[in-house]
């Protein structure tokens, strides 16, 4: 039916949105870089903005107090002395050359690929057969082009992270980008051409044994009901999504580039710009909590002042997504975004319920951290700060990596088998350089490549959550190359994430379980309830202001930037109580906005994955292999089927329930801890 895409995954956290300004710091001329000199990390869509370089950040860290500047230092050496003198037992960088030896080779695939596209016009006017209906999917699923395309797509991509000032991999993309339209085209007749035959014709030739092994990629025909468009709409349609997105590209303009920044007087005298990377440095360092309160308010203000010219992007981004809906016949954008992953709105409904029930306990959370710390007013940076005593841990590459074997080792051996495939290799790029994007992803493309992975790695626990985050989605697309056929090796989001947030309950559960002082345990336990403030409450928080949104653009109204700061801050106070200062603007930050329904699946995936770990963590085996069959199941069934292979039904309230009741004994053992101290 189409181009096979490239899975990407990415690495969205919003615990705090106004405090989510962490660009990645970048090392000027340190760490191996592989045969093309790249290195890559960004949010699915976004600008990709890379981080300031190793003398920014250090100078950053120079104007805290020089115990905090020790610190950062001797924790940077311990992570990357390693890395430079190449004593890293696993490999932290790619090379590229492994996929592509110089652009001669890339133009062999693109050549080859681009005549394989000009002959699929040769079906035109044939496909009224089994035979010639069998001949064509097999052609588009044709495994060797299909894999050198998505083999030029991953170098584009990987090859863009790593070095977001060199246009030549841009350059590749925007190329790609014509040949999958190209390829929109070239097959636009075959779908209305079915479609005409009579629908007992139709199920006579789709029930046929030959089409066995693609019945469910083919089930679309075979239904009396189904629409399709004609050839000159779908060709008009290709042209309209290859040009979408100017909301996004405008918003990520204005954010990244051109939006004016506070002025804001430093305890020394100095008047700086509050600019991402000037606030981050600000909250991160150990300035006096004022000095930090002072510049959370003025940024957070800045944003205010701006959130008339935010609407507008939204404005635009949400009124392309409600014409493509109304386009292919939806009665609200939710409606088309739930139907893209085969899902009720009753899944929707449910998460977000969910989180409601348990917003009670979030806000117990929040008021206990603050009486912890014993503070008048409680700001989101404050969560960033431990009620423990324990300095900040470091964590090395090579032990981060030994930690998630070790968390996952009750998923059994042949899980360890794939993980330890993935670590030992060329696949994970860590290695700090300039001009590098700033999250972490993990890219999967076909049954040839295996995924890379993609993360900027400091030796912080931020990091190591990451790194195991992205490890778990990789490992679920190498289990489903390994049993898939290429047109089912497309994961969907809605359920990979279970598998990357899977990953990260499990290293924090181990992190908690092997902590040696109830210090530690309390540290640790802080960043387990985080994962669920992060991938849980806030996603829904969001969730429900999209679709406050959603509601005026399709009934035809303009949104405002005080508007949406009243519902924001009604929703921050429903989810995280009083005893934390509201931030009314934080939706400002949030590209995911203009993704179209994103953020929900982030939150039913941490729901199914609570639904399951306690039983893998007790190493039920039942539970266990049946979690596996679901992470090999890739795209062979509507992606809520596919949760029923691990016992998850995502139409039962108590699904989502079990999220909230797992949250809540988790604030209960929060609270002990809390008594001992």
């Amino acid at each position: 039916m189409r181009l096979k895409k490239i899975l990407k995954t990415t690495l969205c956290v919003f615990t705090a949105a106004l405090t989510l300004v962490t660009s990645a710091v970048s090392l000027q001329g340190c760490g191996k870089k592989d045969a093309a000199g790249q290195n890559e990390t960004a949010d699915e869509g976004s600008s990709g903005n890379a981080g300031p370089s190793l003398d920014d950040t250090i100078n950053g860290w120079k104007k805290n107090s020089e115990a905090e500047y020790n610190r950062r230092m001797q924790a940077l050496y311990e992570v990357l002395q390693p890395m430079w003198a190449d004593e890293c037992e696993y490999r932290s960088a790619w090379d590229l050359s492994e996929l592509y030896t110089d652009e001669k080779d890339f133009r062999a695939d693109y050549d080859e690929v681009e005549d394989w596209i000009t002959s699929l016009k040769d079906f035109e006017g044939t496909l009224d057969n089994k035979e010639s209906i069998n001949a064509y999917f097999r052609a588009i699923e044709d495994e060797e082009m299909n894999e050198k395309y998505n083999t030029m797509l991953m170098y584009c991509e990987l090859g863009e992270s790593l070095d977001l000032k060199d246009d030549y991999y841009s350059n590749l993309s925007e190329e790609l980008k014509d040949l999958e339209n190209d390829f929109a085209k070239a097959t636009s007749y075959a779908q209305p051409e079915i479609m005409e035959l009579p629908f007992e014709t139709r199920k006579e030739i789709f029930e046929d044994p030959i089409f066995d092994d693609m019945s469910y990629y083919l089930r679309y025909y075979s239904l009396e009901d189904s629409y399709s468009f004609s050839r000159e709409e779908k060709e008009e349609i290709a042209d309209l999504e290859r040009d979408q997105g100017q909301g996004l590209d405008d918003y990520e303009q204005f954010r990244y580039v051109d939006f004016p920044a506070a002025d804001f007087t430093m305890p020394d005298g100095t008047e700086v710009k509050l600019t991402g990377d000037e606030y981050t440095a600000i909250i991160q360092g150990s300035y006096d909590r004022d000095v930090k309160a002072d510049a959370y308010i003025a940024y957070e203000e800045s944003f205010k002042k701006q959130a008339d010219v935010f609407a507008g992007f939204l404005q635009t981004t949400m009124e392309e997504k409600w014409e493509e809906a109304k386009r292919y016949g939806y009665d609200t954008t939710l409606d088309m975004a739930l139907d893209e992953e085969y899902l009720g709105r009753e899944v929707f409904d449910n998460v977000i319920k969910a989180a409601n029930d348990a917003s009670s306990d979030y806000a117990r959370y929040i008021s206990l951290h603050k009486s912890a710390l014993s503070i008048d007013e409680q700001y989101m940076f404050d969560l960033d700060t431990s009620a423990s005593d324990i300095s900040e841990p470091i964590f090395p590459y090579d032990d981060t990596i030994e930690l998630v074997k070790k968390s996952t080792e009750v998923l059994g051996s042949d899980y360890a088998t794939i993980l330890d495939e993935i670590v030992s290799g060329d696949y994970i790029d860590t290695e700090l350089g300039e001009n590098r994007e700033g999250s972490s992803y993990c890219m999967g493309a076909g049954k040839r490549n295996m995924p890379r992975i993609f993360t900027n790695f400091y030796g912080e626990y931020t990091d190591a959550s990451n790194l195991s985050h992205e490890l778990g989605h990789a490992v679920n697309y190498r289990m489903t190359a390994q049993n898939q056929p290429i047109w089912y090796t497309d994961v969907s989001i809605f359920d990979t994430e279970v598998c990357s947030i899977m990953h990260e309950l499990l290293l924090n559960a181990y992190l908690v379980d092997n902590a040696d002082s109830d210090g530690k345990r309390l540290y640790y336990l802080e960043k387990l309830l985080d994962i669920y403030d992060s991938a849980f409450f806030s996603q829904c928080m969001y969730s429900e202001l999209e679709d406050y949104m959603y509601g005026i653009v399709e009934n035809g109204g303009t949104l405002k930037g005080s508007d949406i700061n009243k519902k924001m801050g009604e929703l921050f106070v429903k989810y995280r109580g009083s005893d934390i200062y509201c931030e009314d603007s934080a939706w400002c930050c949030i590209d995911h906005l203009h993704y179209g329904y994103y953020m929900y699946k982030y939150a039913t995936s941490i729901c199914y994955a609570s639904a399951l770990v306690q039983d893998i963590l007790d190493g039920d085996e039942e539970t266990i292999e049946a979690y596996k069959t679901f992470m090999k199941s890739g795209s062979s069934d509507d992606p809520a089927e596919l949760l029923k292979l691990a016992g998850i039904d995502p139409y039962s309230a108590e699904t989502y329930a079990a999220a909230g009741e797992y949250y809540a004994s988790l604030v209960d053992e929060y609270e002990e801890l809390l008594s001992k101290q």
